[in-house]
C-alpha cells in the first residue's frame, strides 16, 4: 500500500476513535440532541466500516494482479506496478477485456 494511503487510514482510524471518545464528553444540550445521540455513533461506525473497506480494496486488486497469467511480465517492467498494473490489465472493475499469454 502506497504511504499517503496508509497515513490516511491512520487519520482516519485516529478519527474515528477521537470521535468516539469525545462523545461521552459533550456537556451541552441543545434541542435536537437526542437524535444526534444516536445518529453519531452509527455514522462513526459507518466511518470505521468504509477505513477498513479502503484497506481491503487495494489487497485484493494485488491479488487480482499476482492471480494474473501476465502480471510477472508486467511488473517486472519499470514504473509497472500493482497501481499501473491492474490499469493495463483493466482486471480493476472486471469488465475489462482478458488478455491471454
Amino acid at each position: 500500500m502506497l504511504s499517503g494511503a496508509v497515513s490516511e487510514l491512520v487519520l482516519g482510524a485516529r478519527l474515528v476513535e477521537e470521535i468516539l471518545a469525545a462523545l461521552p464528553a459533550r456537556t451541552v444540550v441543545v434541542p435536537g440532541s437526542c437524535t444526534a445521540e444516536s445518529v453519531r455513533p452509527k455514522l462513526a461506525e459507518s466511518l470505521k466500516t468504509l477505513l477498513l473497506q479502503r484497506q481491503q480494496v487495494p489487497v485484493e486488486v494485488e491479488e487480482m494482479l499476482a492471480d494474473h497469467p501476465l502480471s510477472s511480465i508486467l511488473t517486472s517492467m519499470p514504473g509497472i506496478g500493482v497501481r499501473t498494473g491492474p490499469l493495463l490489465l483493466k482486471i480493476d472493475d472486471g469488465t475489462g477485456v482478458t488478455v491471454t499469454p
